[in-house]
């Protein structure tokens, strides 16, 4: 069991184990942190909390889709000792994460961030949810008038400053229209 409060902290649920697939005991790991690489030989948690979690190692790289990856584990090497570990939660640290991910932005850090005009200085609004979509993400900004779904491409989003909380954006023509008016 992890007990640090400083590991559990650094903790980032990377998705949850929701079947087994061959007899070599894979893991199917589904609602996934999307677009995210380990290596193998990462060491990954798993449990049903970040409180309570046992540590595994991987044996083979792993990619994540939105959707879902695979896990095989060096200890785990067939279905029964797979199938005990079904709906469980993955964890791993932040810092590994971000070792092999530099640029991954976690969606629960970008949550109260400002998003400001980067042309004007012009306060836009706070971001208050993260949509997870096929082409993009898109960043819903809370704003007077209303919520502004902010698609995030590269000729939108133009900085992103985490430790500051604070995004600088691009406001193409027309995307103040696209605004989701308070009723």
């Amino acid at each position: 069991m992890n007990n640090s409060n400083d590991l559990l902290h650094n903790l980032k649920q990377l998705g949850i184990i929701s079947g087994t697939k061959g007899a070599a005991g894979k893991l199917v790991v589904t609602n996934c942190l999307p677009s995210l690489f380990l290596p193998a030989k990462s060491i990954v948690n798993i449990g049903f909390s970040k409180d309570f979690c046992k540590q595994y190692k991987l044996s083979e790289d792993v990619f994540t889709t939105t959707n879902k990856t695979e896990l095989l584990l060096t200890n785990i090497n067939n279905k029964e000792q797979a199938e005990l570990l079904k709906e469980k939660a993955v964890f791993v640290e932040k810092d590994v994460l971000l070792k092999y991910n530099p640029d991954y932005i976690f969606e629960d850090e970008l949550i109260g961030a400002s998003v400001i005009d980067a042309t004007s200085g012009t306060s836009i609004g706070t971001v208050c949810e993260v949509w997870s979509m096929p082409a993009n993400d898109v960043w819903l900004v809370d704003t007077k008038d209303g919520k502004l779904p902010l698609p995030v491409v590269e000729d939108v989003i133009k900085s992103v400053d985490l430790k500051n909380k604070i995004i600088k954006v691009n406001m193409l023509d027309g995307l103040m229209d696209i605004i989701i008016k308070n009723t």
